[in-house]
């Protein structure tokens, strides 16, 4: 046994929250009355107690506060009972008055007097004690009034109990006639009043009827076998039919009752908790309940909320108001808003509790030195309460916006509205109180130039925007709460501020919420300032998209249409395989024995190269060879819409919270996409396909977009072999079903299956056939140094990409492609080495880490940088072809007239290559298309001559 106990006791120190261990532990250390106390204790902190535990304590070391205490956690009619016959018992050898034993009477009768079948019991106690006080006064021949006050108690008693619908007021009743005509006299009718003592017998018998319909299913044998929801339910309508007879002392009890009988019941105890509050307005009993109730459910931070409150109301110290706290933040609430809630809901006594000073000093004059120094107290306590919230953001919070923003909110409105106040008004009291020295010396400083003043609060949000540099939502937050404060001025600094920074909004979007605010709120001059700060970031917008759009389109466009042949390069491979077989047996049978013949001219050899690589390149069309081995002009580009594909093992699901993380996120997901075979059969799937990834969709700054895309595998057969990915399809339908109109966090989730393009269909229309064939000129050189790079993460650039390779070797060039219209990342690359070996050694970096993601690195058949071989002998119709090409990979783009000076010598010292060029366009293929320039809509700058059309097959920049 001593192994046993030694072992429950370990058990306990280890996790003091563990139920069974205490209920194991205490019959075996019974005897131990030191030892079991204390572990009773602790079980009574931690735990709402039965009535067999509180018994047995009670049986061991009975005691008027340890009655108290049984009853305050477990209100039980029998607890009652037992303690009425101790305190009787303490009566009678004099270690109690016959006040204290009433006292204790009327307290018991509140809590259980009301009981339908059981309260008559406690009553009983009640009458015979004030009768035998009575008759024992008569014996000793007390004084007249003191034997009419003794018969006035009784009496009252009766009326008491018989106005109550309890089982047993009939012998009640009975019993009351017979003492009045041993006890009384006539004189004593108007005492009794037996006209209203018989209207009040008949109503509590009629309100009796209502009530025992509910007490006679409490014990029968149908309640005992019910489960706990039915017992809820039971009790809601019990408690709900007696609320609406207005009786709340009665309702209190059956509350108490309640929750006695379903402990585990959160909803009973919330009514309970809302009853107290806003029905009685007892501040005590709503301490009590929630106190109980947290022993139930600990990591409720709407209960841990309440509790405080009821502190607060009840006047407990600030000592004990902080200790709750602690309990708090250690009961392992569900999510960081909760640990918030608490922080922000102890912040809120410490507020109120100075508003209420601040308001006294207001009233006081002069205040008191008592008040000041507990205003003085009460402020360092916000500011400590306050501090506490920004070091719990600093620690738990760094990518949390929403909670940083809260928390700013509360701390700055208290700062300019209650602390910087109560603080000058401290400092003036501090001032008066020094007398004319302090008074000249203020005289004397005035003399200095004045400082610039401070906005209270203001510095909370500057340090929230160090944190978020970027977050236009908290600087915006942060103008509106200045401007509540009508601290335009303070507003005007913070918007200049703005637009000189790199936000997460265009200076073009914050220079127009200026302007909108300077028409609220400025006068003409601060509105044609906002005005003139929009119009020249407009300009420098549009300047740097024209420079952009013609320094980068030869690379862009090169590197998106690799990358896009990347992604189906096994097809790719296929088709070259299927081809080269084709031509090698068409190579065979046109051999003859003549020497010349047997040897292909170079024109030869280059269009069936030319041809191969084409045919390699989705986005390139398809060109002609002649019978002579000539290379024919290349077909027009296709302009026929493709339609698109479904991605083969990828569903995207959307419309989560911005704040959910894949920690929460994932194991949903995973547990939705799971399905029984039953579930399959009726869905028709036959190949069911298993989670291989999840991946959070980010924005360029690295805040998520609320979705996320799970890639599917198909799950091995039996046989072990893998299905092909074109079998998930009616699994990804199943997927789509389960979760569409999933409510996740009060939010109906949306989910589609991943739909890609045909790679390079949109290219088709846009790029000139021949900077496709030159651009496959590469692709089947012996030497590729090229790296194609997946799963990058938003925030990667073209330097970062670059410089994560050096390691490799010597990068010749990198590109992160970006989407053309949003700007951001697409989360793929290419990376060109100068040697072969730099390729080699960056494939060892798939998937490694790189910005916190696995990045895959595979070889890419193209390259950033193409390094022309001139042959020795060129026919003049690749020199036109040469030409013609350079021409459509430079991808010049076409322009409006100049907008810059710098722009006129650029026309000068392209104007003589561009006779060459269009006399070589005309001959060999259509002129190129124009790239569109970019719509400018939300501002009225507009450059001059944008409306004029360039003269055709010129390039103006």
């Amino acid at each position: 046994m001593s192994n046993a106990i030694a072992s429950l006791e370990a058990g306990i120190a280890a996790n003091p929250l563990d139920e069974s261990s205490y209920l194991a532990l205490i019959p075996l250390i019974r005897v131990d009355t030191d030892r079991v106390t204390v572990y009773r204790e602790a079980y009574s902190v931690n735990f709402n107690a039965g009535l067999s535990f509180w018994l047995d304590w009670l049986a061991d070391a009975p005691g008027a506060r340890l009655f108290e205490k049984a009853l305050s956690s477990c209100p039980h009619f029998e607890l009652a009972n037992k303690y009425i016959e101790f305190a009787f018992s303490l009566v009678e050898e004099e270690k109690m008055t016959a006040s204290e034993y009433r006292a204790i009477l009327e307290r018991l009768i509140i809590q259980c007097g009301s009981d339908v079948f059981t309260g008559s019991e406690i009553w009983r106690y009640y009458r015979e004690f004030e009768v035998d006080e009575h008759e024992d006064l008569v014996d000793l021949g007390a004084s007249a009034a003191d034997i009419q006050k003794s018969k006035e108690r009784f009496v009252k008693v009766y009326h008491r109990q018989l106005s109550l619908p309890l089982v047993g007021n009939e012998e009640t009743l009975k019993e009351f006639e017979q003492k009045l005509g041993e006890l009384c006299v006539a004189s004593d009718v108007g005492l009794i009043n037996p006209t209203e003592l018989e209207k009040k017998v008949l109503a509590a018998k009629e309100t009796r009827e209502g009530r025992l319909i509910y007490e006679m299913h409490l014990l029968s044998d149908k309640y005992e076998a019910s489960s706990t929801a039915e017992r809820e339910t039971f009790w809601t309508g019990y408690i709900t039919f007696e609320k609406k007879q207005a009786q709340l002392s009665r309702t209190q009890r059956l509350f108490e009752r309640a929750v006695m009988e379903c402990p585990h019941s959160l909803t009973l105890w919330l009514e309970f908790t809302d009853f107290a509050l806003s029905v009685l307005k007892n501040w005590s009993l709503l301490a009590s309940v929630t106190k109980r109730a947290l022993k139930m459910f600990r990591s409720s931070a709407f209960l841990w909320k309440l509790h405080l409150i009821s502190l607060e109301g009840s006047h407990e110290s600030v000592e004990e108001l902080q200790a709750v706290q602690q309990a708090a933040l250690g009961s392992g609430l569900s999510n960081v808003e909760e640990y918030l809630d608490i922080y922000l809901a102890f912040c809120d006594y410490h507020r109120r509790q100075l508003e209420t000073t601040y308001g006294k000093l207001q009233t006081q004059k002069p205040a008191s030195a008592e008040l000041v120094e507990r205003a003085q107290s009460q402020v360092e306590q916000l500011q400590n309460a306050l501090a506490q919230v920004q070091a719990f953001l600093a620690s738990y919070g760094a990518n949390w916006v929403a909670g940083w923003w809260r928390a700013c909110k509360y701390h700055a409105q208290a700062e300019a509205t209650l602390l910087a106040p109560v603080q000058d008004m401290l400092i003036a009291q501090e001032a008066e109180q020094a007398g004319p020295v302090m008074a000249f010396g203020s005289q004397k400083s005035s003399k200095k130039a004045p400082k610039a003043k401070i906005l209270p609060g203001s510095d909370v949000w500057e340090s929230a925007i160090k944190v978020f540099p970027t977050s236009y939502f908290l600087y915006s937050e942060y103008i509106h709460w200045a401007g509540r404060l009508k601290e335009y001025e303070h507003c005007r600094r913070v918007y200049r501020k703005m637009t000189n920074l790199q936000l997460d909004v265009s200076a073009v979007e914050v220079c127009k919420e200026w302007v909108h605010f300077e028409q609220q709120h400025g006068s003409l001059q601060d509105i044609q300032a906002a005005l003139s700060r929009s119009f020249a970031h407009a300009q420098a917008e549009l300047l740097q998209a024209h420079s952009s759009l013609a320094a980068a389109a030869v690379v862009t466009a090169h590197a998106d249409d690799a990358m896009q042949v990347d992604s189906s390069a096994a097809e790719a491979n296929n088709r070259n395989k299927k081809r080269k077989t084709t031509e090698s047996s068409e190579a065979q049978v046109s051999v003859t024995p003549d020497k010349e013949s047997a040897q292909p001219s170079s024109k030869k050899v280059k269009a069936t190269a030319h041809h191969d690589t084409v045919a390699a390149s989705p986005p390139a069309a398809t060109s002609t060879t002649s019978s002579a081995g000539q290379a024919a002009s290349p077909a027009p580009a296709t302009t026929a819409a493709v339609a698109p594909v479904l991605s083969d093992n990828t569903v995207t699901v959307s419309n989560f919270p911005f704040h959910a993380t894949m920690d929460s996120i994932g194991p949903m997901l995973r547990d939705k996409c799971t399905f029984s075979t039953e579930d399959l059969s009726e869905a028709g799937v036959t190949v069911p396909g298993s989670v291989v990834s999840m991946h959070l969709l980010l924005t360029k700054a690295g805040h998520s977009r609320g979705a996320v895309e799970v890639e599917f595998a198909p799950v091995a057969t039996s046989t072990g072999e893998t299905p092909p990915m074109t079998v998930l399809k009616p699994f990804l339908e199943l997927v789509v079903t389960t979760l569409q109109g999933y409510v996740y966090n009060e939010r109906a989730l949306k989910a589609t299956i991943k739909v890609l393009p045909v790679p390079g269909a949109e290219k088709k229309e846009k790029v000139d056939p021949l900077v496709l064939q030159q651009r496959a000129g590469s692709v089947t050189a012996p030497h590729l140094t090229t790296v194609f790079v997946s799963h990058l993460v938003a925030e990667v650039t073209t330097a970062q990409l670059k410089e994560h390779f050096e390691s490799c070797g010597e990068v010749l060039a990198a590109k992160v492609a970006v989407d053309k219209k949003t700007g951001e990342s697409k989360g793929t690359g290419l990376v060109q080495f100068a040697t072969e070996s730099g390729r080699s050694a960056a494939l060892q970096m798939n998937k490694t880490e790189f910005h916190g993601e696995s990045i895959g690195v595979a070889p890419s058949r193209f390259s950033l940088i193409t390094v022309a071989q001139a042959p020795t002998e060129v026919p003049s119709s690749s020199v036109a072809e040469s030409h013609v090409a350079t021409k459509s990979a430079d991808k010049k783009v076409e322009t409006k007239d100049t907008l810059h000076p710098q722009h006129t010598e650029v026309k000068k010292s392209i104007a003589s290559s561009e006779k060459v060029q269009d006399e070589v366009r005309s001959e060999t293929a259509p002129p190129a298309k124009s790239a569109p320039l970019p719509k400018f809509s939300n501002t009225s700058f507009k450059p001059r001559n944008l409306g004029k059309q360039a003269p055709k097959g010129k390039i103006q920049l």
